[in-house]
């Protein structure tokens, strides 16, 4: 499952705030995407409760963030 996860990294925009690569994760019934740049000063994150069908939602949400 996590595989999945990964391969579908591969669309997700970089952070909004500092431009570096944001990366898919899967921990405790939960997929988030966050920042993993350790200077980025607002570290964003976007947390969803998931069954796979939702990814493609948590991925839409981080990919809209344009500030």
């Amino acid at each position: 499952m996590i595989g999945k996860f990964r391969e579908k990294g591969a669309d997700i925009k970089p952070c909004p705030f500092c431009g570096q690569q944001a990366k898919l994760n899967y921990t405790l019934g939960k997929a988030y995407i966050e920042c993993v740049n350790p200077d980025c000063e607002i570290a964003p994150s976007t947390w969803l409760r998931v069954n796979e069908d939702k990814i493609s939602k948590l991925m839409a949400v981080w990919n809209k963030r344009n500030y």
